[in-house]
């Protein structure tokens, strides 16, 4: 029952109180699994932190991440070398939760003492002026002005040695839920009554589960004698007649017994139902609730509490009431930085840049952030798509959501753009890098649409933002490149839309096929150019997994209409063709080559490069025409009857079943000699090797072209020069003629002297 006083936390917890508190969460996190568990846990949860700067300048960042990792070594932050940064952090919220609060004495040479609760005393003389509580000295309005701290005894049962230490050189980390409180109060006091209660409940249960392999056979009869004595031998009289005869030998230390029973009698091993399932349930409950001080769900402890969606509401509860827990942390983690910082700054070993110092950056306010290490994803493709979404919808921005996952936007963008940059330089590039690419602060921009429509970097989700983030660079040209086989119509009609909506000029390039959902793709285009062996696809949408009674299944084709009529209207507007023309061409599925998406209207232009074929399964369309496999082929795959490459570096020769190219080669060649180079030598059968030498030898011939047009242009800068110094030479004469009064055969005399002026000017044109 409540005790009807009020007094403050202090006065209640008086130190022999709070040294039975820590020592009864310490003896139940040493003996009870359910209690440690809950600890690694929280510590987990709230101690796991990435060090980030960000001060504008990106050279200090650099130096001094690279600074804190190197403070943060155990032989620089432990002053007994033990725990680096990471440890020490763990421990220190270790020691909060078991003891109340624990803390870090700052030492000169910059590294930290980790001080328990029980080091933290109050000192055995004290001016009687000075109020202390609890080994801390208040000031006034409540301020911690000084601690004692002592040192364990060489048994390490008590404290000694208690000196004063500033508060400047503490740092007191705790947990405190009210305002007339000094020390901290552990949070697991209010469970470790239900936590002894259930370690003693298990204990029970486990001695009774003993208990019971101690088992014993009982002998029931139903009549009015007994059923006799059993033993090991059965009893005999001096003539060795049986005196039990209505007794059973049983002998189990001989191996299984077969008892051959009287009818009415009955045999059965003494066993107990313990502990029952009301019992099982009593201590569910008390986990449940001795979990509770730490905020755990109980899914957390027993996964198959709930299904899914329960433990993921369960886990973003949590998640929230960690926010508090995780800035306390952190509070301590920016408090060692500033002093660590200043301890630099004094030794020179590091200089603060202009860009903070003209900034309103201090050790107050500080430039950096230590940002929590986020959660893996659930379900990725789904949690993905809802942050896109969240982005493009104005909820969030991708700043905040990589900070939500422990990354860094700009440090994702930064390392992004070097792998890129380091796979252009190779020839063989990433088995997938990203798709989509936005140059920012350009006025042209391209986008790749390399996968299934609908899904990854090619969802409409994805490239709306995409767009949306274009649109803020200012982006005026936009290039998409398609090569996709197709996939969901709505999301293809969705990013029709959007890049329509762009309000830049776009300009589609069809690097390898528009197929289904990708042809509705590359309609958006103000320009549409195909390369010689790409190809375009149109055909009526279509669904497969459908099930339903008839009605279902007329009402799913009614809408698969729709989606066709909106797909037709799409290919009519580029193409000029009436609906009817289009209806048809979807009807039969028609494939197109370059030369005729062209003649139809759906692309502009041709651009160089032949026909390159080989075969694969596209056994999902009516009328795929062998053309098209060499632009969806997976590396290696082709058909019965084709040649294979005899190497990696030798395509197949060309025959008469058809020029069989390794897709991976075709990307390879590619890559290295550039599109039509690659594929010409390709098709030729040329080695690698053979034309690598072709390629230098064509470069050397480029060079020396050029070398020669410099030389003419410059034999011809040389011609011109000397002309116009002769006619300088001509005019300065003229001048000079005309200065001494003399008449000149090519110009008439004449006294005006504005006619004199004009020639002087026109002769120091001609001379600059």
């Amino acid at each position: 029952p409540p005790s009807g006083i009020t007094s403050s936390e202090d006065a209640i917890l008086t130190p022999a109180r709070r040294k039975r508190i820590s020592s009864g969460s310490r003896d139940l996190t040493r003996n009870l699994p359910s209690a440690a568990w809950a600890l690694r846990t929280h510590l987990k949860y709230v101690t796991q932190f990435r060090f980030q700067s960000e001060s504008g300048d990106a050279g200090f960042d650099d130096d001094l991440e690279a600074a804190v990792a190197e403070w943060s070594r155990p032989d620089r932050f432990d002053s007994a070398g033990r725990m680096g940064l990471d440890a020490f952090l763990a421990v220190l919220e270790c020691c909060a939760v078991l003891d109340g609060d624990c803390g870090a004495l700052r030492l000169k040479d910059g590294s930290l003492q980790g001080i328990e609760a029980s080091q933290i005393v109050t000192p055995d003389k004290v001016n009687p002026r000075e109020r202390w509580t609890n080994g801390v000295m208040i000031g006034r309005g409540g301020r911690h002005v000084a601690y004692g701290v002592g040192e364990y005894d060489e048994a390490g049962r008590s404290v000694e040695g208690v000196r004063r230490v500033n508060a400047g050189r503490f740092y007191l980390h705790g947990y405190f839920n009210r305002f007339a409180q000094v020390r901290g109060v552990s949070p697991l006091a209010s469970a470790i009554n239900s936590m002894q209660d259930s370690y003693e409940f298990i204990d029970h249960a486990l001695a009774r589960m003993k208990v019971e392999q101690l088992f014993a056979l009982v002998l029931f009869r139903d009549a009015a004698e007994a059923a006799g004595t059993i033993d090991s031998t059965a009893a005999v009289d001096d003539d060795g007649e049986e005196t039990n005869p209505g007794g059973y030998t049983v002998d189990f230390g001989k191996g299984p017994q077969v008892l051959d029973l009287d009818p009415g009698d009955d045999a059965k091993f003494l066993a107990t139902n313990s502990p029952g399932a009301s019992s099982q349930d009593m201590l569910s409950m008390v986990i449940a609730l001795s979990l509770k001080a730490l905020d755990s769900p109980y899914s957390f402890y027993d996964e198959s509490h709930t299904n899914f969606f329960g433990s993921r509401a369960a886990w973003q509860h949590y998640e929230r009431s960690c926010t508090d827990k995780r800035a306390n942390v952190a509070r301590f983690l920016n408090s060692w930085l500033a002093w660590r910082i200043q301890l630099a700054i004094q030794d020179r070993e590091i200089k603060l840049p202009r860009s903070i110092l003209d900034s309103r950056y201090s050790l107050r306010r500080p430039w950096w952030e230590f940002i929590a290490v986020g959660m893996p994803w659930w379900d990725p493709s789904k949690e993905i798509d809802g942050d896109i979404k969240a982005v493009g919808g104005g909820f969030s921005s991708p700043q905040k959501v990589c900070r939500s996952r422990g990354s860094d936007f700009y440090r994702n963008i930064d390392e992004t753009a070097r792998a890129l940059e380091y796979a252009r330089e190779r020839p063989k590039t990433m088995s997938r890098a990203p798709q989509m690419r936005i140059e920012y602060n350009a006025s042209e921009a391209e986008l790749r649409v390399y996968d299934t429509i609908g899904e990854w970097e090619s969802s409409a989700g994805f490239i709306a933002y995409q767009v949306d983030e274009m649109k803020l660079a200012g982006v005026e040209a936009l290039t998409v490149r398609v090569n996709s086989l197709g996939g969901s119509l709505k999301d293809g009609v969705a990013i029709y839309n959007t890049l329509r909506e762009s309000g830049a000029r776009v300009r589609v390039v069809v690097d390898g096929i528009a197929g289904s959902a990708a042809s509705v793709v590359a309609m958006a285009g103000d320009e549409v150019e195909m390369p010689a062996s790409a190809m375009l696809m149109i055909h009526l949408p279509s669904y497969s997994g459908v099930s339903g009674d008839a009605a279902q299944l007329r009402k799913f084709a009614e809408s698969l209409d729709k989606w066709a009529e909106s797909a037709a209207s799409i290919y009519a507007a580029k193409s000029g063709k009436s609906a009817e023309e289009i209806r048809e061409l979807m009807l039969a599925e028609t494939w197109f080559t370059a030369a005729e998406a062209v003649e139809a209207g759906f692309a502009d232009r041709v651009t160089g490069g032949p026909v390159v074929r080989a075969h694969v399964d596209l056994t999902s369309f009516r009328n795929a025409p062998e053309a098209a496999a060499v632009l969806v082929a997976a590396p290696g795959a082709q058909m019965k009857g084709d040649a294979m490459p005899e190497n990696g570096n030798k395509p197949a020769p060309s025959g008469s079943t058809g020029d069989a190219i390794n897709k991976a080669d075709l990307e390879r060649f590619t890559k290295a000699f550039g599109a039509e180079n690659g594929v010409r030598w390709l098709s030729e059968g040329k080695s690698y090797t053979e034309s690598l030498e072709a390629h230098v030898e064509a470069l050397g011939a480029q060079h020396a072209e050029a070398l020669g047009a410099a030389e003419a242009a410059r034999s011809e800068a040389v011609s011109r020069a000397e002309a116009a110094e002769a006619k300088l030479a001509e005019a300065e004469e003229t001048l000079a003629k005309l200065d001494r009064g003399e008449s000149d055969p090519a110009t008439p005399p004449s006294p005006d002297a504005k006619a004199k002026a004009g020639l002087a000017g026109l002769v120091r044109i001609a001379g600059k």
